[in-house]
């Protein structure tokens, strides 16, 4: 299924990997049975109609008061061992 609409957020095209912004004519297509949606801009998918209004953007996600992710990669021998050790010791707790 097709729909048009006005991205919410900037991105990149699927079909020609052109960025595009916030407030562009994007067409985004829906498959049963796939949660995603794929992207293409307007010049990919044969020009928006034009009855799409201009205003209509969708609110992009507020990101304000999340908090940054922190790495869980070890960096190195020793943290490797430690978190692996941190792991067994919960296991065998268990």
């Amino acid at each position: 299924m097709y729909e048009w609409t006005r991205a919410d957020r900037g991105g990149f095209c699927g079909g020609c990997n052109r960025p595009y912004e916030s407030g562009d004519r994007v067409r985004l297509t829906s498959v049963i049975g796939v949660t995603r949606k794929f992207v293409r801009c307007a010049e990919c998918a044969g020009g928006a109609p034009p009855e799409l209004p201009a205003d209509q953007a969708p609110p992009a996600p507020n990101r304000d008061g999340l908090a940054p992710l922190q790495s869980v990669r070890p960096t190195t021998r020793g943290d490797l061992r430690r978190m692996a050790g941190s792991v067994l010791r919960a296991v065998v707790n268990d």
